[in-house]
């Protein structure tokens, strides 16, 4: 069934005819159990071939929207949501997309869930929830289980080669694997989120983004290590941090090649903290700029803001233009860390001390206060070397007494203005 719904815009005289397709016209239960994957690309398909804002007749234009209605749960199996569209599209998710559970016990285990593909002007928003059912798939992870294969898990939401798209409002959880990726993509709005996955779930970062430009993500709650319960356990014997924040991943990731991306009003509970990379592993080049964050909160995360590049194994590359301004870290394990020898072994049978093929300049660190969980607050750890590297009114204490925090920097140059922990930069 296709609804018609007339949206008129005084300001210039235009009539806006949005094509609603909905789910349920095409054959979806919404019952919890039976598999709809099936009416949600149908409804997509409807929607994307159908009408359009590329059709004007006069004052009147058209745009398609997909509706996942509320109050109903969706059982979907991996699905790919491909472009182009004949005109703009909505995929509003009003309810609640869980993840099948054959898929996670098939072949299908190493595709993505919900792929949506070569989109121009597209929104997605609505107040529902995409639950990746992770806890089923957790366990046979390596990192717990070593007699397990080492592979990529699925991601529950990723958008790809696509421009001009909004995302708004969704809440996702308990991923197998990344919660939301935005790969080659550009001029991407992401907002309002919440992003959840419970302890012992492994490599859950909750948004990557990679080879893509002009991305803005904002008003961000990310958690993906631990209950509130034990966070505030924590804060009565903050030295089980060191033992406890090992699960999880970054709460948002930054990958190679990639620019122009803005970050503001981000909360990130456990977890990995705000990472820019891995960086230059199996002899890549990556690049890396324009990169800015401004206002966060970190609580009971592993890391806080994070640089880190993986030593030379032909690995080439350069991150430059990145800002950290105004972040409040509470009871964070390595606030602010530079990593130039981030690898591990399986991945680097060569080793990990020897340095970075990718040059780390011009970052910026700038109102960043709080606690830390260890008494070194600030980790630089170059070998390139770091260059450029700003620090200005930075305050930083130890959890466990209030005592100041102190610094180790190695091949760090740049300047410091009003620092807690004390410079320990080459000028």
């Amino acid at each position: 069934m296709i609804v018609l719904v007339l949206s008129i815009h005084h300001a210039h005289c235009t009539t806006v005819e949005t094509i609603v397709s909905s789910v349920v016209s095409y054959g979806a239960r919404g019952d919890g159990q039976t598999d709809d994957t099936k009416a949600l690309l149908d409804a997509w398909n409807a929607a994307c071939s159908g009408g359009g804002a590329s059709r004007r007749y006069g004052s009147s234009s058209y745009a398609s929207m997909v509706l996942v209605p509320g109050g109903r749960t969706f059982v979907i199996s991996p699905v790919q949501l491909k472009g182009p569209c004949k005109s703009l599209i909505t995929l509003q998710v009003a309810g609640n997309l869980v993840a099948s559970t054959r898929f996670l016990t098939s072949d299908e285990t190493t595709r993505d869930w919900i792929v949506i593909r070569k989109v121009s002007g597209l929104t997605i928003q609505g107040g529902g929830v995409l639950d990746g059912r992770g806890k089923q798939w957790w366990p046979k992870s390596c990192k717990f289980d070593s007699t397990q294969p080492c592979h990529r898990a699925p991601t529950s939401l990723v958008l790809h080669d696509s421009e001009r798209v909004l995302v708004d409002g969704l809440t996702l959880v308990n991923s197998q694997q990344i919660h939301f990726s935005i790969f080659h993509s550009s001029n991407v709005t992401a907002t309002n989120l919440i992003v959840s996955a419970a302890r012992k779930s492994p490599n859950t970062d909750g948004v990557h983004v990679q080879g893509s430009k002009f991305v803005n993500l904002g008003t961000i709650t990310i958690d993906t290590g631990m209950p509130a319960s034990f966070s505030f356990f924590l804060s009565f014997f903050p030295f089980l941090t060191l033992f406890a924040l090992l699960d999880g991943d970054d709460c948002i990731s930054i990958g190679a090649n990639t620019s122009h991306v803005s970050m503001r009003d981000i909360t990130c509970g456990a977890g990995h903290g705000i990472s820019i990379g891995s960086l230059g592993n199996y002899k890549s080049a990556a690049f890396v700029s324009n990169i800015s964050l401004d206002g966060a909160l970190l609580a009971n995360t592993t890391n806080g803001l994070r640089i880190k590049t993986w030593p030379a194994s032909g690995g080439v590359g350069l991150a430059t233009g990145i800002s950290f301004r105004n972040v409040q870290m509470d009871n964070v394990k390595n606030p602010i860390i530079i990593d130039q020898f981030y690898c591990d072994m399986e991945s680097s049978p060569q080793g990990c001390d020897h340095g970075s093929g990718v040059e780390v300049r011009d970052v910026v660190y700038e109102n960043i206060s709080g606690s830390s969980a260890t008494p070194v607050g600030v980790k630089l750890n170059c070998n390139h070397p770091c260059t450029e590297i700003v620090m200005s009114n930075i305050r930083l204490i130890q959890t466990r007494d209030g005592s100041p925090c102190t610094a180790q920097c190695s091949h760090v140059y740049g300047r410091a203005y009003n620092a807690t922990p004390p410079p320990c930069l080459l000028v």
